[in-house]
């Protein structure tokens, strides 16, 4: 029990001494700072790490042999004048396990550890995807508030330009009133950004614990060349793959432990007796041992056991083909999402909308034209956002699927 103690002591003080490290290191100045000082600051993955630790002392002590047993029992005779006095019996009892629950404790801990380490590895990913996705939604927030900004200076010049007006016409009060109430409606969707972009940095303070400055330095931005993607296979050591096999791994130690449940072991050791005699006390030493009869145990057990293992194989089957095809539509999704990106040409709605602003100013075209214009810009802008988010995230997750997404961030994202 005191190393047990002794042990947690020190575990609990080195995740503090790292923590603290942790802290004073994170220097944030790019895309990949951010990333990096997630992957060491993460609540989740602190709590990960600690359940590695605990999980590897749980191994330590599965292989040790059972501590033994002190057994005292006495009384005292008075039924007989010549042996009245203390009878006291002493015994150390060793218990023996069988081969099958030894192994089952000892495997059921290494099970455990693997547990540990493969949900270490899948917090990982999901750490990455989700900073990943954080730094690429606020850079593109920061371009659809200045598509916002640009379209309200717009309207705000052209408000004013009808208020400066002696007099206006009905059609020019019409006008004034549209353009007035898409002028508020865009300052309510800056407002939606704003609070959307505060929810993110918050998310991030609490991940990273340290300060930072918001700067495109820290966007993470679309690969400049995306992928291509003829065939993709699952990986073998894919993160959900390997939860499944442990889960059969813990199936087969609760059948172990279910075959071991039939005869539990026994304990032998010394022990010594002693009583009084005709002449001083008397000693009786001798070998004492316990045996568990096992006279109400069946089969049930290992039967529910066998089934157990074999319902786990079957999920991990079913796992593999869902994952399979799930890579598949992944991938469908990935190549007509850069497709459309391909065909979305950002710069030329631009220009386009610049071009029917010249227009309006010289009279060429009336200002409900002008107020559509701006409507569909702002939308596409959003529709492309969209349309780039789910595209990056499903070449995220089939990185993922390969086991290569934190191997080969640099062909899934970039920073400036």
């Amino acid at each position: 029990m005191k190393y047990i103690m002794t042990l947690a002591i020190s575990m609990a003080l080195a995740s503090i001494t790292q923590l603290a490290q942790a802290s004073e290191g994170c220097s944030i100045n790019r895309a990949s700072d951010v990333l990096n000082c997630a992957l060491e600051q993460h609540p989740s993955l602190l709590q990960a790490k600690s359940q590695i630790s605990i999980s590897s002392i749980n191994q330590d002590l599965a292989n040790r042999w059972l501590s033994p047993s002190l057994e005292v029992s006495g009384g005292y005779n008075q039924e007989d004048d010549d042996l009245r006095g203390f009878e006291i019996d002493v015994a150390i009892m060793q218990p023996l396990e069988t081969l099958t629950k030894r192994q089952a404790r000892i495997k059921k801990a290494q099970t455990e550890f693997a547990a540990a380490t493969t949900s270490l590895e899948g917090q990982k990913e999901i750490t990455a995807f989700q900073v990943m996705t954080l730094l690429n939604r606020l850079r593109q927030i920061a371009k659809e508030r200045g598509v916002l900004i640009e379209i309200t200076k717009t309207f705000s010049d052209v408000i004013q330009k009808y208020k400066a007006r002696p007099a206006l016409t009905p059609e020019d009060k019409i006008s004034l009133d549209l353009f007035q109430f898409a002028f508020n409606n865009y300052q309510l969707e800056k407002n939606q950004l704003a609070v959307e972009e505060k929810g993110y940095l918050n998310n991030l303070k609490a991940i990273l614990n340290v300060p930072f400055s918001v700067t495109e330095k820290i966007f993470y931005y679309p690969p400049r060349q995306w992928p291509t993607l003829t065939s993709i296979t699952l990986a073998e050591d894919n993160v959900d793959l390997a939860q499944e096999r442990i889960n059969i791994a813990r199936a087969r130690v609760d059948f172990l432990e279910a075959q071991a449940s039939a005869f539990s072991g026994l304990s032998i050791g010394p022990y010594i007796q002693t009583r009084p005699g005709n002449v001083g006390r008397i000693d009786v030493y001798g070998l004492k041992f316990s045996l568990p009869l096992p006279l109400y145990s069946n089969a049930k057990p290992v039967t529910a056991g066998n089934l157990a293992v074999w319902a786990a194989e079957q999920s991990y089957e079913a796992k593999k083909r869902e994952l399979s095809h799930s890579l598949v539509g992944l991938q469908e999704q990935y190549i007509l999402g850069v497709s459309a990106l391909k065909q979305y040409d950002i710069d030329k709605i631009e220009k386009q909308h610049a071009q029917i602003e010249e227009l309006f100013k010289t009279g060429r075209v009336s200002g409900a034209l002008l107020i559509e214009a701006h409507r569909q810009m702002s939308d596409n802008v959003k529709i492309y956002h969209q349309y780039e988010l789910d595209t990056l995230q499903a070449l995220w997750k089939i990185y993922a699927g390969q086991r290569k997404l934190l191997s080969s961030l640099n062909e899934v994202c970039y920073e400036k």
